[in-house]
C-alpha cells in the first residue's frame, strides 16, 4: 500500500523553506535548491566531538558538594524556639509587628543581630516568628 508519507514529508520541508528559510521572491528555487542539497548531503554525517575531562577532581568530588550546598542553602530555615526562655512581652506581642512592613520587619532584624541566611526570601509571618523569639 502506498501511504503517501514521503510526498507529505517533502511538500512539509519545502513549506518550512518557503516560510523560514526563503527569500519569497524565487521561493521555487529555494525549494528546489534545498531539496538537491540534501540529496547530496545525505550520506554525510557529522563527527562527534570527543570530549575529555580535565579536572577529574572536580567531576568527582566538587561538583557533588557544590550541588549538595546548594540543596542545603535552597531549604527553608526552621526556627525553633526554646521553651525556658522568657521573652518580654513588650518585644513579643504579634500586634506590634503585624502592622509593620516587610522591609521594615528586615531592618529590625537587623538591628537586634539576627541576621540569617535567606532574610531576604523570607516572608511577613517567618520575620515576625523570627523577632518574636
Amino acid at each position: 500500500q502506498f501511504t503517501g508519507q514521503g510526498v507529505e514529508k517533502n511538500n512539509d520541508d519545502a513549506k518550512r523553506t518557503v516560510f523560514q528559510k526563503s527569500n519569497k521572491w524565487d521561493s521555487v528555487k529555494d525549494v528546489l535548491c534545498t531539496e538537491s542539497r540534501q540529496w547530496d548531503l545525505k550520506n554525510c554525517q557529522r563527527q562527534k566531538n570527543c570530549y575529555t575531562k580535565r579536572n577529574l577532581e572536580y567531576w568527582d568530588e566538587t561538583i557533588k558538594r557544590q550541588r549538595k550546598e546548594r540543596r542545603q542553602l535552597s531549604k527553608p530555615i526552621v526556627i525553633t524556639a526554646d521553651v525556658n526562655a522568657t521573652v518580654d512581652a513588650e518585644t513579643c506581642s504579634r500586634a506590634d509587628y503585624s502592622n509593620f512592613t516587610v522591609s521594615q520587619l528586615r531592618q529590625k532584624v537587623r538591628e537586634m543581630g539576627l541576621n540569617r541566611q535567606g532574610l531576604a526570601k523570607m516572608k511577613k509571618n517567618e520575620l515576625i516568628n523570627l523577632l518574636q523569639c
